[in-house]
């Protein structure tokens, strides 16, 4: 476990150490214990705070959306998040809706960023064409009737009072 920690981005920290004579009172000969963590460090990214895209960017978010419904039914390797802006990197909450021919056919979403937009995106996506309860799986013959709307959502804030909440 140690060498997994030393070769990965990942940290190995101590959680508890303790030995038998902490509980007979006898410390001549004790066995030793240990409780400790091992994960995975989390990727540096920031939280997306600007929520206005170029068309170029908005044409990128819903390329991705759309590839990755496509490659999962054509059972191809799915696109990368590497989308080449800035804020496709950053953490970003989102919900991909998707219709056919004017009909809802799935809509997932997280509130909260938890994940770089660009993946966040691409997870909503197959869950949105494949996981949403509501709907059976998206199939390949449906893909040139599928529209899909992506929506970006601002991080969340405290509020103090109803009336700061601010429709639209």
């Amino acid at each position: 476990v140690m060498e997994m920690a030393e070769r990965k981005n990942s940290e190995l920290t101590l959680l508890n150490h303790a030995n038998s004579g902490y509980a007979s009172g006898e410390y001549n000969s004790v066995v030793g214990y240990l409780a400790a963590a091992y994960y995975e460090k989390p990727k540096e990214v920031t939280m997306n705070t600007e929520f206005s895209f170029t068309e170029t960017e908005k044409k990128a978010l819903l390329q991705l959306a759309r590839d990755t419904i496509t490659a999962k039914l054509k059972k191809k390797p799915l696109p990368s998040t590497d989308l080449g802006f800035p804020k496709a990197e950053q953490l970003g909450a989102a919900f991909v809706t998707i219709h056919n021919k004017g009909q809802l056919r799935g809509c997932i979403g997280h509130i909260k960023a938890i994940k770089p937009l660009g993946e966040t995106i691409r997870s909503m996506a197959l869950a949105a064409a494949f996981e949403d309860p509501r709907f059976y799986p998206v199939k390949e013959a449906e893909l040139p009737d599928l529209d899909i709307e992506i929506s970006v959502l601002s991080p969340m804030q405290p509020l103090n009072d109803t009336n700061e909440i601010v429709i639209g």
